[in-house]
């Protein structure tokens, strides 16, 4: 979650707002189309997990909710300061594509 990452860490309560539908999503959520979340559904799961191991799961054998995390630690507070640090960093991110005319710039890794 790139939001995660440009926010402070103590910003979510739990995985770092992480989740399908977690803490991070259903804040934003919150902040943008408020109308469209009823927070007295908002339940999760969060699954344990092998941070080290990349498994591939079918989405219902790890929540039975339909959402991962904690979404009922979102909030709009949560949610308005992701919505500033995206929109922020995309603005950025498009100013400097801008610049490069939209081209890749490569990075040359040497071996010792």
């Amino acid at each position: 979650m790139t939001a995660g990452n440009l926010l402070p860490k103590d910003t979510f309560d739990v995985s770092g707002g992480l989740g399908h539908g977690g803490e991070g999503e259903t804040s934003i959520s919150l902040a943008i189309v408020p109308e469209l979340v009823d927070m007295s559904l908002a339940k999760g799961m969060i699954p344990e997990m092998d941070e080290n191991v990349k498994l591939i799961w079918n989405f219902q054998e790890l929540t039975d909710f339909g959402a991962s995390g904690a979404p009922q630690k979102g909030t709009v507070e949560k949610g308005k300061k992701m919505k500033q640090v995206l929109v922020y960093y995309l603005v950025d991110f498009v100013e400097k594509m801008d610049k490069t005319d939209w081209k890749c710039t490569k990075k040359a890794y040497l071996s010792e």
